[in-house]
């Protein structure tokens, strides 16, 4: 699975973070390899497109997921795999 963490300037008045036009967004969330594109706000990572494949792969519906990941981030994690992907997650922020 693959994830990616998005930084931008663009941003449109009416929303907290950056949105891609229909079109673009259908093309990304119709894709059967797994991936989720995310931007940082802060200390806060939000999902701004979750593709079919990843959500597949975690066994729930788009809006489920898209739900989900907005309270937790890290809600599908194994506890065991917890602190290593948080880790990873946090040192791409930074390393990029």
């Amino acid at each position: 699975m693959f994830a990616m963490t998005f930084f931008t300037d663009q941003w449109r008045a009416d929303v907290d973070h950056y949105q891609y036009d229909e079109k673009e967004l259908r093309l990304i969330e119709s894709s059967l390899v797994p991936f989720a594109i995310y931007q940082r706000i802060g200390k806060r990572s939000v999902a701004v497109a979750l593709s079919q494949g990843f959500c597949e792969i975690i066994g729930v519906s788009r809006e489920e997921a898209y739900s989900q990941m907005a309270d937790d981030l890290f809600y599908n994690v194994h506890p065991d795999d917890l602190e290593y992907v948080s880790n990873a997650v946090s040192n791409f922020d930074k390393e990029g």
